[in-house]
């Protein structure tokens, strides 16, 4: 005389089988969740039940001695979802169900007419994840999570925009009203390969071949291809009085009067880290809708600084190791040579040295104009602390081997070093003594 359970906890619409064995004349209550029972022999009854709520059943039957026997066993049912992740249109109300439990408790409360039945209202105005606790009768306690994603009809360009920290992104949003599902795809991102790349760079917006170890500039230095990017993106909502309004997720917790807003379908941002905007459509204004964008900001490896940080009146000369001509340019512009090697013997040195005995230090804008200037429409490098050490570093790591020196950084110092500091000719700056 046994009762057997294939599940004892099942979701809402779920079935579970009670076989009962070596009993007669066996009966079950309650039994309005009885869907089937099938009689094996005399003695073993299944029954296939299917409760809404947890409940515990209760079995009679007879032994062979005719005495009779209780027996019972408890399905439980967890509170259940029919869709875990529902897709609603931004501002616009929709009825959610949760079966499974009598009491009912949804967190948060926002968005939701009420939030302790099991039919709530949902107007979402961004996309938001939900908990729902449910007790059965026997206060047992069962969870789950509900996503909500907010279809607003925003079509960002690029879609999951990723940049080095410090470079130009130009980030476009349309409101397409008729067709909400447009993905686009990112910018391309470097591939780096032991310096032999050939690669088209939208992140810089422009593009670099590395052969053996040398940078080369294979575009202009100008907006052309910057500009190109932008014109293809175009607001087909063919809606008039669009305003496009961003905000910075860092304003949050600022009042309205202290919040610095940027307007247009395109904008142009330099960022430093990695941040979030929320994007306002208005029409005539009325709120169309509402959405976030995140930019995900990474490291800038240090190949890349070392392309950028070169003087841009150098940057021919020192691509394409041109000796005689970059020496001619420097003795055209000896306070940009002063530059130079205080940067690399004062600050650089004092950050490298700093770094390992566990102290920090400050970032340091570049004090001339540079390729990355040129190309990111910036009006200033600047360099943290980090990178200042990890790019002395890297320069010490990619000298001259076999008469190719890989770093371009390195190529220039060693120019500079040859011509003012193993043959003086009156600059007046010397290393620092270590």
């Amino acid at each position: 005389m046994s009762i057997t359970v294939s599940n004892t906890s099942i979701n809402y619409e779920g079935t579970s089988l009670i076989t009962v064995n070596d009993l007669l004349n066996v009966s079950i209550t309650p039994n309005d969740s009885v869907i089937n029972t099938e009689y094996i022999g005399t003695s073993t009854v299944i029954y296939t039940v299917k409760p809404i709520i947890s409940t515990l059943y209760y079995i009679v039957g007879y032994n062979t001695l005719n005495n009779r026997i209780n027996l019972n066993t408890t399905i439980y049912v967890n509170i259940t979802l029919l869709n875990n992740i529902i897709e609603i249109p931004y501002n616009t109300s929709q009825q959610i169900n949760v079966y499974g439990s009598i009491s009912y408790s949804w967190s948060p409360s926002l968005y939701l007419d009420n939030n302790d039945s099991s039919s709530v209202i949902c107007t979402p105005l961004e996309n938001i994840i939900y908990t729902i606790i449910g007790k059965d009768p026997f206060n047992t306690v069962s969870r789950i999570y509900l996503k909500i994603v907010v279809n607003n009809g925003l079509v960002f360009t690029p879609s999951n925009p990723t940049v080095y920290n410090g470079n130009l992104l130009n980030l476009s949003v349309y409101y397409d009203a008729d067709n909400n599902n447009i993905s686009n795809s990112g910018y391309v991102s470097y591939i780096l390969d032991n310096y032999n790349v050939y690669e088209e760079d939208d992140i810089n917006n422009y593009i670099w071949i590395f052969l053996n170890g040398i940078a080369t500039l294979s575009v202009v230095l100008n907006n052309e291809l910057n500009e190109s990017n932008t014109d293809t993106i175009t607001d087909i909502s063919n809606t008039s009085n669009i305003t496009y309004v961003w905000k910075s997720k860092l304003f949050d917790t600022l009042p309205p009067n202290c919040v610095y807003y940027k307007y247009g379908n395109t904008i142009k941002l330099h960022p430093y880290s990695s941040q979030e905007y929320n994007v306002t459509v208005y029409q005539n204004d009325n709120i169309l809708t509402s959405g976030n964008i995140k930019i995900n900001v990474i490291e800038k490896p240090m190949n890349i600084i070392d392309i950028d940080i070169i003087p841009y009146i150098l940057y021919q000369s020192v691509f394409s190791r041109d000796k005689k001509s970059l020496i001619k340019l420097l003795n055209e512009n000896k306070q940009l040579t002063d530059k130079i090697i205080r940067f690399y013997y004062t600050t650089l040195q004092t950050a490298y040295r700093m770094e390992w005995t566990n102290k920090s230090g400050i970032s340091c804008p570049i004090k001339w104009n540079t390729v990355y200037q040129i190309v990111n429409e910036s009006n200033e490098m600047i360099l943290n602390f980090n990178e200042q050490w990890n790019f002395f570093q890297y320069i010490n790591y990619h000298q001259t081997r076999n008469n190719i020196t890989k770093s371009n950084f390195a190529y220039l110092l060693n120019v500079i070093n040859q011509t003012y500091l193993e043959f003086p000719q009156k600059i007046g700056i010397y290393p620092l003594l270590s």
